[in-house]
């Protein structure tokens, strides 16, 4: 099975990321993000009416020089402009960026601290919404280069896709 590293880009903040790929971004430890719909299946003959609502976006990463200037832009009601994550998988010659989100009016909704005791990192949680994604995925083929490729756009202030 092929490694997999996380990576996330918020702004022009430099982060401390050494992956030749990534220099400058900020190294992901764990992340999670989705969307919810709550149907109307319980009220009349249809169950598709609802629409449609995505969530934040969470990850964790290590304490780093970053760690202040996104507090002060939480602190501060700021927004970044853009924010681009990105998952590399690593099975060939060269890695393969297989999944990537480009974020658009980035918001620090939240932010937590967090240490690990007996020599275990310091890290931070943070979370973020945004007014605009669009997300791509690409496949890897047997040979661990770039395949075929699909993505989606979305403006979730005006539920559309675009």
């Amino acid at each position: 099975m092929a490694a997999n590293f996380a990576f996330i880009k918020i702004g022009e903040l430099k982060g401390e990321s050494q992956d030749s790929k990534h220099q400058g971004w900020i190294d992901v430890l764990n992340w999670s993000w989705g969307a919810s719909n709550h149907g109307s299946g319980q009220i009349g003959s249809g169950s598709g009416t609802g629409k449609g609502v995505v969530q934040d976006f969470h990850f964790q990463k290590t304490v780093d020089g970053t760690s202040t200037y996104i507090a002060q832009n939480l602190l501060q009601g700021e927004h970044f402009p853009k924010a681009t994550f990105e998952l590399l998988k690593v099975g060939g010659k060269t890695p393969v960026t297989y999944y990537k989100v480009e974020f658009e009016q980035v918001f620090i909704s939240s932010l937590a601290f967090g240490g690990g005791g007996e020599g275990g990192a310091f890290t931070e949680s943070i979370t973020f919404n945004f007014r605009k994604f669009k997300a791509t995925y690409t496949a890897q083929t047997a040979t661990g280069s770039a395949g075929e490729s699909s993505s989606l756009g979305w403006d979730t202030g005006a539920h559309i896709e675009v």
